[in-house]
């Protein structure tokens, strides 16, 4: 069953590996962080 889940943070440390973790699963991630650059590579 996919989830979704919110993250903050997501673009480094904890909460990065977190978010690569859950979107492996199958899950919808709805992140923000300070870095543009790293959210446009996670969608």
């Amino acid at each position: 069953m996919s989830k979704t889940i919110v993250i903050t943070g997501v673009s480094k440390g904890l909460g990065l590996a977190m978010t690569e973790q859950f979107i492996k699963q199958q899950h919808t991630v709805l992140g923000c962080a300070r870095s543009p650059q790293v959210i446009h590579q996670l969608q």
